[in-house]
This record gives structure tokens, sequence and C-alpha cells, in this order.
């Protein structure tokens, strides 16, 4: 990876691994689109009051513009990319107990 590639966040990992930008997106979108929902479900159930419903709205914000830089950014290209095995970032000791076990 070129240390001047901006679409990729390195993340502090034990294993070292990448994530691509566009899958921070997706996953504020889901927080945001989850917070919406939450303060929308509060608010039907009594136990907020209207003046609340401006946090709900602003998830649902946070959501869509989140959404929509994910598909907008170039990274978004790597999320359909095959990962990497998962056994081959596991130590050596669980990668010997795994075999053991097939």
């Amino acid at each position: 990876m070129p240390a001047g590639n901006s679409t990729w966040v390195r993340t502090r990992s034990k294993y070292e691994t990448f994530r691509p930008v566009s899958m921070w997106f997706l996953a504020t979108a889901i927080l945001g689109a989850l917070l919406g929902d939450l303060g929308y479900a509060l608010e039907a159930a009594g136990h907020i009051g209207d003046g609340w419903l401006v946090v709900a709205d602003s998830g649902y914000i946070i959501a869509y513009v989140s959404a929509g830089a994910m598909f907008l950014h170039p990274s978004v290209r790597s999320l359909t990319d095959p990962a990497a095995s998962v056994t081959e970032a596991l130590p050596n000791a669980l990668r010997t107990v795994l075999k053991t076990l097939r």
C-alpha cells in the first residue's frame, strides 16, 4: 500500500488490518439510522417528549449524508473484494487448535 493512499484508514488492530473509508461511512450510516429509529420509538412509547425528535431527525440526517459519502467515495469498489482467510491472521497456537478440530 503506498504511503500517500488516502482511501484506506489504518485501524489499531492486533492483526494489522485495513478498512476502507467507505466502510467507516457505512458504519456511521447504520448507527445514525439506529439512533433515529430509537428516538422515534422512544417518542412513540411516551418515554421522551416532542423536543427530542430533533435528535432523531439528526440521526437520520447523519445516516443519509454518510450513505451518500460512502457511495461517492472511490474506496466503495473495494467493499466487494474477497476477504483474506480468517485463519491467516490468527496466532500459530490457535491455528494449530483449529486444524486439529477439523
